[in-house]
């Protein structure tokens, strides 16, 4: 019989619409793995340099004024990314979760669709195909998603919290506590890099000297890092909830559809935002895959 606490964790997963499917282990884990396809198709198309380089706005800055807007220019990049990301995209697919959703509401599913594994580790990998080509765009989306996932704390703490030690015999118990573990230990520690790098950057900025690689090197390893970890905890907390209730989370296909359009929609946006503002020849960050060659 499972605790009240593991009833807690489960219960913000329920979704039950009219002629919804429910979903197993199996079958979530490969929903959640579909909505990589929209971003990496649309970083196919419009992740390039040449796409990005075409569209920029920076490209006539004059060569006096690059130090400071290029930075300016970066800055909006990634936080206007990130707010895309956060509130629109996020909130846009859960409240299709919680359309006809008796059991739920937007303020809990929002909070555990922002901890389903996100596609920025896949696409870095499929960048390699042609660094030159993919590396720059790859490597913001993992900035954007790392600073994504330092919003995540509160509820890996909650469904670390909520198992208690009986409810580990049952299946699919051990992975969600795994994955919150995971997912609570590694937020620790990437706070602390992301704090040491940004130390580092600003004694270098003080200091008057050209931004190096080293930053960069540090900022993005420890995204990486941080995505995969976040990208194995994501797994594993899902496909442990559906384990657990096999009957609890069942959307319906116009819910899954819809989700997976407003995935190929906001990456659309996405990319051509960071397009939009991409540094090209500044002292900053870009083009920042010259940093990893």
């Amino acid at each position: 019989m499972s605790s009240n606490g593991l009833r807690g964790i489960t219960s913000r997963f329920q979704v039950h619409q009219p002629s919804g499917v429910c979903k197993t282990s199996t079958t979530v884990s490969l929903l959640l793995l579909s909505l990589w396809v929209p971003p990496a198709v649309c970083s196919l198309i419009c992740g390039s340099s040449i796409f990005r380089r075409r569209f920029s706005r920076t490209k006539n800055q004059s060569e006096e004024r690059a130090g400071h807007v290029d930075r300016f220019y970066l800055f909006v990049s990634l936080f206007g990314s990130f707010f895309f990301q956060a509130v629109v995209v996020t909130i846009a697919q859960g409240q299709l979760l919680a359309d006809d959703n008796p059991d739920n509401s937007i303020s809990d599913l929002y909070w555990v669709w922002l901890i389903r594994p996100m596609p920025a580790t896949f696409v870095l990998f499929m960048a390699y195909i042609c660094p030159a080509l993919y590396l720059e765009s790859a490597l913001e989306m993992q900035c954007v998603e790392g600073v994504l996932g330092m919003f995540t704390i509160g509820i890996y703490d909650d469904i670390r919290k909520g198992v208690r030690g009986a409810d580990i015999l049952q299946p699919g118990v051990k992975p969600i506590r795994d994955g919150a573990k995971l997912g609570f230990a590694f937020w620790i520690l990437s706070f602390l890099v992301a704090f040491a790098v940004l130390v580092l950057l600003k004694i270098g900025m003080m200091r008057g000297k050209p931004l190096d690689g080293t930053p960069i090197r540090l900022w993005t390893g420890w995204s990486i890092i941080s995505n995969m970890i976040r990208t194995i905890a994501g797994f594993l907390i899902w496909a442990g909830v559906a384990q657990v209730d096999q009957q609890g989370f069942c959307p319906s296909l116009s819910a899954t559809g819809g989700i997976a359009a407003i995935a190929f929609a906001g990456a659309l946006v996405d990319h051509g935002w960071r397009a939009y503002f991409c540094v090209l020849d500044g002292t900053t960050m870009g083009p920042v895959n010259s940093v990893w060659r």
